[in-house]
C-alpha cells in the first residue's frame, strides 16, 4: 500500500464508487435495500435528536471514509467477484468498470490546485486605467 497517495477525499470517492458499483450489481435488490433503509430511518430519525445525535455523527465521522487497508481489499473482492461470477458479460460491465474506477481514484497522484493566486480588486483596475 506505500504506492497510494492517502487522503480522505480520495478515499470518500473511492467508496462511493464502490458502493454504486455493488448497488448496480444487486439491482434487483435495490428496491428492497430502499424500504429497509427507509424503514430504519423511519424508526431512529427521532432517537438522533440532540446530544445522541451529536455522538452518533462523531462515530460516523470517526470511520468515514473508511481507510485505505479496508477499502483497497473490499475493491479487490468485489471486483474479483464480479468477474468469477457466472452472469453474462453485459452484466458484468459496469460494475466492474466501477470497481476499477474506484480503485484508479485511490492509486492516482494527487491533483495540484493553483494556490497561490491573487485576486485583483475591481476598483485597482479601474483606478489604472487611461
Amino acid at each position: 500500500m506505500a504506492g497510494l497517495v492517502d487522503s480522505a477525499p480520495k478515499r470518500q470517492r473511492a467508496t462511493i464508487l464502490g458502493i454504486v458499483a455493488a448497488l448496480v450489481w444487486f439491482a434487483e435488490w435495490v428496491p428492497a435495500i430502499v424500504v429497509a433503509v427507509f424503514v430504519t430511518w423511519a424508526l431512529l430519525h427521532t432517537r438522533m435528536g440532540g446530544s445522541r445525535g451529536e455522538t452518533s455523527l462523531r462515530r460516523v465521522r470517526r470511520v468515514w471514509p473508511p481507510a485505505q487497508v479496508i477499502l483497497v481489499p473490499l475493491l479487490l473482492i468485489g471486483a474479483w467477484g464480479v468477474w468469477a461470477s457466472p452472469r453474462s458479460v453485459e452484466a458484468k460491465v459496469v460494475p466492474g468498470v466501477l470497481g476499477i474506477a474506484a480503485l484508479a481514484v485511490l492509486v492516482s497522484p494527487a491533483r495540484r490546485r493553483a494556490r497561490h493566486t491573487v485576486a485583483v480588486p475591481p476598483t485597482t483596475v479601474l483606478a489604472s486605467a487611461p
